[in-house]
């Protein structure tokens, strides 16, 4: 990545005039795809690393470097290799001891890395903290290296391989790459998405180097792969193009291919029909447990197929880097807490724990559909299309955002098969994709990350403000020039942050992206606690237990019909464990507000037909797809505790409930 970022900016930096994508292509010697990947790389490390404006695009013209930026690199001691980031440089300290067939000294490592040996001392501290147990860093008088199973050392890199530099050492031809990921989609009837294909091109270009030396080779099959049209892919391209004869590899690679973010799948051969029934089970308990519907067959096709991904990854034991996921983390705590409970189908296929970064890349599918459904839409407003080629659930979390902060505007989700004459695209003024798109479009398309950047959401401001689709802002060049007449300017890089932070929209809309607060489970029940010590019917206690609601104006008298009319079609699907009834109806006219309520019997309800003791009660009503979700997940965190939910049943009085509650 490091050594393609100087080859796209020397040409740019060399040009007196606007180079095209086939000029630089073609000095660069790289593919297109490559290209747009690694110029959203260089333009980042630009703006946020140099603090300096990125390479921009005029259509129908091409690609410069804007002066002020020629002027300051070209002034500047600072290599066209940008600097590591601490995570950036351990990482790839750990890839260059499992890479390395000798041990590593810390002088190779701080000439390498362009810092002190004392630094480097403090990195492989770190890193002996971080390493999975069957990983051991091993010192001595050579030097250190990363000893343990050959796979894990693999998984572990794999994890951060996006970071690592590979200018310094020989690789396989990425673009020979890309040809044999073209001929896996054929044979297997997958297609990936093009993150995958970027990583996957980046380390396959150092993976099959590696295993040319035989002693790197693995011996055994880890895991059996039951896709034969992958392994026979990868059978051919072993034999043929590396003359490596190896049932083990064959397995590693087609296992290392299915465990990252597909597009599609093939509906008629592998795990894809197989994980719609489980898609369908998931999503049927994520609606009972949240009293949402989801009635969308794309939901139903976008999560299986990400749970194909996700099948592999957890089976093979291969760790999902969360760093990117710290934004879902926190802003969709409490979507994580109820797919956890609702991913119980896919929890009994797969042989290992599920990890809560995997939990959180779940819970985005149907975090994008719900705030989908709470955004007001204005059929007037002008459309601007989002293609994300990394799942529904990463494209509905894009679209949310983009649409909280420019609320005049309308976003509409497309996919990366978007075709020029959709009746869509004719009535779009602008596309943002995060992914390259080969068509060429009537309409500017502005690339991005999926989670975006500082520098994507100026992109994307930039290109709104051009089309005239949002107001202008000052330009803080012109007022550079100004400041300058009158003043002495010690500092033009802070003073030009100062004014970027004053006047740009983005700074003022960015904390719209954190603005998710819900009301959680205490504020919502509001003291709607009681307890029974007679014997009731079911009708009864649900009767009873959305009184306090009534009372309260959240919901009428009907209310509790509605869930005597769901239970009778529908079955005790409303149950969370043998003994605790989560009551609640659809959002229609006999919901007036949200909230929640609680009834503890004494003496159980029991179920005719089923062997249910119901001696917990909790009702609730919600206004909208989501204002009861923080309360539902503080509430399922509660009852997911047997201590918790035993003493909830032996509690006499609302203080003692409350009590446990608030834990």
């Amino acid at each position: 990545m490091l050594i393609l970022k100087s080859k796209i900016l020397k040409p740019l930096l060399e040009a007196s005039y606007f180079l095209t994508i086939d000029e630089i292509i073609s000095t660069t010697q790289i593919t297109k795809r490559t290209f747009f990947y690694q110029l959203s790389k260089l333009n980042h490390w630009l703006a946020d690393d140099l603090n300096l404006e990125p390479v921009e695009n005029i259509r129908h013209m091409g690609y410069f470097l804007p002066e002020n930026t020629k002027k300051a690199l070209n002034r500047t001691s600072v290599s066209l290799k940008p600097q590591l980031s601490i995570q950036a440089r351990q990482n790839n300290i750990i890839f260059k001891m499992i890479n390395e067939p000798d041990p590593v000294s810390l002088k190779t490592f701080a000439d390498c890395y362009q810092v002190s040996k004392k630094t480097i001392i403090s990195d492989l501290k770190t890193i002996q903290k971080v390493l999975p147990p069957n990983l051991k860093l091993k010192t001595s008088n050579q030097g250190h290296l990363i000893s343990g199973p050959k796979v894990e050392q693999r998984s572990l890199i794999f994890q951060f391989f996006e970071t690592i530099d590979l200018s310094q050492i020989e690789t396989f031809h990425q673009n020979k790459i890309e040809k044999m990921l073209t001929d896996f989609e054929k044979a297997t009837g997958n297609k990936l998405s093009n993150s995958s294909q970027e990583l996957l091109k980046k380390y396959f270009s150092w993976y099959f180097k590696y295993i040319s030396i035989a002693d790197n080779r693995l011996s055994k099959i880890i895991s059996q792969s039951n896709n034969i049209l992958g392994i026979q892919w990868a059978n051919k391209i072993l034999s043929q193009t590396f003359q490596i004869s190896s049932l083990p590899e064959a397995n590693y690679l087609v296992n290392t291919i299915f465990q990252t973010q597909l597009n599609s799948a093939n509906e008629d051969y592998g795990y894809k029909h197989e994980m719609n029934q489980i898609a369908e089970k998931i999503i049927h308990r994520f609606s009972n447990i949240s009293g949402v519907e989801f009635n969308d067959q794309t939901l139903i096709n976008h999560l299986a197929t990400h749970l194909i991904t996700a099948y592999y990854r957890i089976n093979n034991q291969q760790p999902v880097n969360d760093l990117e996921l710290k934004p879902i983390f926190h802003n969709y705590r409490q979507l994580i807490r109820l797919t956890d409970y609702a991913i119980d189908p896919f929890r009994s296929i797969v042989k290992y724990p599920i990890s809560n970064a995997e939990l959180a890349l779940i819970s985005l599918y149907f975090g994008g559909i719900l705030e989908n459904q709470v955004l007001p839409k204005n059929n007037e407003q002008a459309l601007v299309l989002v293609v994300c080629g990394n799942g529904l659930g990463t494209s509905q979390i894009l679209r949310q955002q983009l649409q909280k902060m420019y609320p005049n505007l309308l976003f509409q989700i497309s996919f990366d098969n978007l075709s020029p004459d959709s009746q869509e695209l004719q009535q779009a003024q602008l596309i943002i994709s995060t992914v390259h798109l080969e068509n060429n479009f009537s309409v500017p398309v502005v690339v991005v990350h999926p989670l975006p950047t500082d520098q994507d959401l100026y992109a994307i401001n930039l290109q709104l403000t051009q089309l005239k689709l949002i107001p202008n802002n000052s330009s803080i060049e012109a007022l550079l020039d100004i400041i300058d007449m009158y003043c002495k300017v010690n500092d033009y890089t802070g003073l030009r942050k100062s004014l970027s932070n004053y006047l740009d929209p983005i700074a003022k809309l960015k904390p719209l992206l954190h603005e998710n607060y819900q009301p959680g489970l205490i504020e919502l029940l509001d003291q709607r606690i009681q307890t029974q010590t007679t014997s009731l019917t079911l009708t009864e206690a649900i009767a009873m237990v959305n009184q306090p609601l009534f009372n309260d104006q959240i919901t009428t008298l009907q209310y509790a019909d509605d869930i005597i009319d769901l239970i009778k079609n529908n079955g005790p699907y409303m149950m969370l464990n043998q003994n605790i009834l989560l009551a609640h109806g659809k959002t229609n006219n006999h919901v007036l507000g949200t909230g929640f309520s609680i009834l503890i019997l004494e003496k159980p309800i029991s179920l005719d037909h089923n062997n249910y003791l119901i001696d917990i009660i909790i009702c609730f009503a919600t206004i909208n797809e989501s204002a009861h979700l923080q309360g539902l997940s503080d509430l399922l965190k509660i009852v997911t505790n047997p201590t918790n939910v035993n003493q909830l049943r032996h509690s006499k009085n609302k203080q003692d409930i409350l009590a446990i509650l608030e834990i």
